[in-house]
This record gives C-alpha cells, structure tokens and sequence, in this order.
C-alpha cells in the first residue's frame, strides 16, 4: 500500500494568484533537529515537491516555511505544531504519556488534527512514524507511514463506513494578503 502514490496528485494552482513557497531542504532538516527527529522521508520528498497546502479539498497539510506571521500561520508546521501544543484542547485529551510526543503536521475541515508519534516508529531506515489522528473525542492511530497517510486522504477512506470519490487534488496555500 501507499508504493507510488505522489505521481497521482494532482496539482491545482492559478497563473495569477501567488503562492506560500516551498520549504527547502534545509528548512525541512532544521525542523527535525529542533524537534530532536528525522523527518520521515515520504514527508520530506512531499514537502519539497508539493509544499504546505491542501489534500482532497479537506486535509491541511503544512511545512516548514519562512516568511511573516501571516504566511506562517497559514502554511507553517512549526507554528501550528506549536499551536496545538500550547493549546488547551490537547490537555483535554488525558493521555500526556501519548501526546507530549507527538509532532502535529495536518489539520483536516472537520476538525481533526494530525501527528507524527514520534516513540512509534514504523520503518526505521525511512524514519517514519505512526500517524496518529485527534478528533473531538479520540486518540487513534490512522497510518502507518505519511505516504500511506496520503493515500488514504485522497482515497477517503480515514472514515470508517466512508464511501467516497477519490480525490488526488492539492491546492498549494495561497500567499495572506492584507494586514
């Protein structure tokens, strides 16, 4: 599962809109260093083909990206993983054993958020991690590599009893404008 599946993607963007740039290599290793991990290879290969935007019209993945507050609130992973560390809905949670460990990279329109976890490690020499899924009630592991986790974004299917279209479509995140 989860073999090949960037070539599906389908890239969505407007000659005359401008948008978030992205990440470099090395934004992307001073993100994993800052968080004492290696990120997992299919992120990295992703982020530096597609950047920080939106999966299937649904899921928000973001990347390390530079830039004012306003671009890193709307495309960057640092900010938001800090964000939903600092927040209270993650104490809510009641499991700090699991959470404190978890590196927060996508967001969806429902609600969910999205992590890495990083004491789960899934293959070891790609560096990747378990995936884990917070919703308004649950902790669940819904992947278990990133390239996996897309896969089942577009195909629908992190909804259990969902039967949907698939959807390979990514919006990079447009550039904020005004103040």
């Amino acid at each position: 599962m989860a073999t090949g599946v960037f070539p599906k993607i389908q890239v969505v963007e407007a000659p005359e809109r401008s948008y978030v740039a992205k990440p470099s290599e090395q934004l992307l290793q001073r993100f994993g260093v800052a968080h004492s991990f290696r990120l997992p290879q299919s992120y990295v290969r992703f982020a530096l083909q597609f950047g920080a935007g939106e999966l299937a019209g649904h899921y928000r993945i973001y990347a390390p990206v530079e830039g004012g507050m306003k671009v890193k609130r709307r495309a960057d992973v640092e900010t938001f993983n800090a964000d939903t560390h600092r927040g209270p809905r993650l104490a809510d949670y009641k499991q700090p054993e699991k959470t404190t460990n978890f590196v927060f990279f996508a967001s969806d329109v429902g609600g969910g958020w999205y992590a890495w976890d990083t004491r789960d490690v899934r293959k070891k020499r790609l560096h990747e991690y378990a995936i884990a899924c917070l919703d308004d009630t649950d902790v669940k592991v819904v992947a278990a590599t990133f390239a996996e986790f897309v896969e089942k974004c577009c195909c629908r299917s992190l909804w259990e009893g969902s039967v949907r279209e698939e959807d390979w479509s990514f919006s990079r995140f447009d550039m904020p404008t005004g103040n």
